[in-house]
């Protein structure tokens, strides 16, 4: 046997549990290195100081071509360097630190390296292999157990480390971190209360991710649901793509929030007024307006037509000295310490840097995680089907998906 012959993703314990011990060794001496830890420490300040590079580390991250000037130009240049530069640096100490443990297990089992010369560490890993294979299934038992339990801590350690990362870079401007914020009343008080221009508003509930269904019992999920004093209700979205925030889109959502305040036979004159309200990325209406109000107005008179039923975009390109303006500067912040208004600096503070608010946000980025893994099995799924070479049951094997799931796919893809 050969070591080419080993399947490195179904290890013995043993084996397995080494292997888990020499990359937490690896990271371990590489935080000893002030050279590695001033690596990490510059990648992480090109991160906070350039949102865009959190896009592109992001495999959904980039959804458009980046426009960028010759500063974040020289920053994405820096950035490929410095991540090259650490990868390599992991890979040197990986590398150091197997062939310090391979003369370690030579010398123990007494071995001659120049009788057995290229051989040795071919030999080395068979007699472990062979030593694993003879152990007694007790013994195997608890080494399933410990390598399993070992690789989960490993894959915590992974994950958390990633959702630290992503967290430093993340915005409200980014809509699952903004759903969080402004589930606190104070916070959604204030946006309304600058983007109405309304100092006496008071929002009295508020839900994230809010899902209403509509007549045929579609769910859509809004970003924020408000309701004021005055029982006047806000859907407040996060759009980044230009399609999403549409005018048939501003137009269902209105229709959304009527069908679901109102009460079966209850008297049309008691529909709440309403607003929707988009913060988009991009300037929509192409004006180069900070802000864009909609109302319907009767076109014989120019009068506006008082339905109550009003929709709102905010061009957060525009970062004037506003109140508006710095506002929206505050929506592209990563570090709380740089925004505006104290109320929304605290709230992003808490989510980025308090123990129980890291948990919380830990948590939406692992139902994110789950989210996307669900999608690009659906589409892998849906690219199985249409090539027709594969039962359900096998689909279903690899996807991870059940077979009623793979099924009800083919049934929308034929249709």
């Amino acid at each position: 046997m050969k070591i080419s012959d080993f399947d490195i993703y179904h290890l013995p314990p043993l084996m397995g549990m080494f292997v888990d011990y020499i990359e937490n060794e690896c990271e371990r001496l590489l935080q000893e290195s002030p050279q590695f830890t001033e690596l990490q420490r510059e990648d992480h300040e090109l991160l906070d100081e350039y949102p865009f590079l959190n896009m592109i580390t992001d495999s959904n991250g980039v959804t458009k071509a980046l426009d960028l000037n010759y500063a974040e130009t020289e920053a994405l240049a820096r950035f490929c360097l410095v991540e090259d530069d650490i990868n390599c640096w992991k890979r040197l100490q990986m590398y150091l630190l197997g062939i310090a443990y391979a003369m370690e297990i030579i010398e123990l089992l007494k071995l001659d390296y120049q009788k057995h010369g290229a051989c040795i560490g071919e030999e080395t890993m068979l007699i472990c292999y062979k030593q694993t294979e003879e152990k007694e299934d007790t013994e195997k038992e608890r080494g399933d157990i410990m390598a399993e339990n070992n690789t989960k801590e490993l894959d915590f350690d992974r994950k958390h480390e990633e959702d630290l990362r992503r967290l430093r870079g993340l915005r409200l401007l980014d809509d699952d971190f903004m759903q969080k914020v402004f589930e606190d009343k104070a916070c959604t008080e204030l946006l309304l209360q600058i983007i109405l221009n309304r100092t006496d508003l008071k929002v009295i509930h508020v839900n994230g991710q809010q899902d209403i269904k509509n007549l045929q019992g579609r769910s859509v999920s809004l970003d924020i649901l408000a309701v004021d004093v005055d029982n006047k209700v806000y859907n407040i979205e996060i759009q980044r793509s230009d399609k999403g925030a549409s005018v048939k889109r501003a137009r269902y959502n209105s229709s959304l929030i009527d069908s679901n305040v109102t009460e079966p036979g209850e008297k049309y004159e008691n529909l709440c007024e309403s607003y929707i309200i988009f913060i988009t990325e991009n300037d929509i209406m192409k004006a180069g307006l900070p802000i864009y109000h909609v109302d319907r107005t009767v076109t014989e008179t120019g009068k506006l037509f008082g339905d109550e039923a009003h929709i709102i975009y905010v061009n957060s390109q525009i970062q004037d000295e506003s109140a508006l303006g710095k506002l929206m500067y505050d929506f592209y912040c990563t570090d709380a310490g740089k925004m505006n208004y104290k109320i929304l600096a605290d709230r992003v503070r808490y989510f980025k840097e308090d123990e129980k608010g890291v948990a919380a946000m830990s948590r939406v980025l692992e139902e994110m995680r789950k989210e996307t893994a669900r999608e690009t099995a659906i589409k892998v799924a849906k690219g199985m089907l249409e090539s027709g070479k594969l039962t359900y049951e096998e689909i279903a094997k690899i996807t991870e998906l059940t077979i009623d799931e793979v099924r009800a796919l083919d049934e929308k893809v034929t249709a």
